[in-house]
């Protein structure tokens, strides 16, 4: 959308960004159009020798839709199953159109379902070893929904256990005087909570029995 600051009028473009200028005289034509560098204001000239100034405000695509085109269109993104995509649109139309009541609805049941999907996928990763991926798909949903209390909760929860997981095996490696698997392991320990101490004193133990190890080879 384009404002003329010399008539207060209102110019849209078209699809092919294409100016549709609308011209109070029967006789006059646009004969040049200037950009500036910026890309904020066109000065437009007419045949009649006039001079017209337009100041650009872009306005998204979402933004010109009805409500229920947006609607429709952010429901057939959910059912496609791209969730993260469907989020997205909604609150790219929801910034644009605040007071669009049925798509803040649509966004939060879509924030909940996309939220309950990435639990799931965080409990089976984690039933098969896999702390990494059960990190991921929790960190995910934290993203989109960072003010949910209780998945931030379960999320340190994760890295409670994930941390515990990592130790337990780090020290029966070092019991069997695997070094190289326990300070990998404590490392892991220790990425998961960095707060916890203990990981981090094993890992000395661990490394001065590498050195040993190497001293009695040597």
């Amino acid at each position: 959308m384009a404002t003329d600051t010399t008539a207060g009028r209102l110019v849209f473009l078209s699809e092919d960004g294409l100016p549709v200028w609308d011209i109070d005289y029967d006789e006059a034509r646009p004969t040049g159009l200037s950009l500036s560098p910026d890309g904020t204001q066109v000065a437009v000239t007419l045949r009649d020798g006039t001079l017209a100034l337009y100041e650009l405000q872009l306005s998204s695509r979402l933004s010109l839709l009805s409500n229920e085109i947006a609607l429709s269109e952010a429901r057939r993104t959910v059912e496609s199953g791209n969730l993260g995509a469907a989020l997205k649109l909604l609150r790219e139309r929801l910034e644009d159109a605040p007071g669009d009541l049925e798509c803040a609805e649509l966004l939060r049941e879509t924030l909940q379902t996309f939220t309950t999907r990435m639990l799931h996928e965080a409990q089976a990763a984690e039933a098969m070893g896999d702390w990494e991926a059960a990190d991921t798909s929790l960190a995910l949903a934290q993203s989109e929904a960072p003010y949910d209390a209780a998945l931030a909760a379960e999320h340190a929860a994760l890295r409670t256990r994930w941390y515990t997981d990592a130790l337990v095996r780090g020290k029966a490696a070092l019991a069997r005087e695997d070094a190289p698997a326990s300070e990998a392991l404590f490392l892991e320990a220790i990425g998961a909570d960095p707060l916890q101490h203990e990981a981090r004193e094993v890992l000395v133990e661990a490394r001065k029995a590498a050195a040993s190890s190497a001293i009695e080879l040597g």
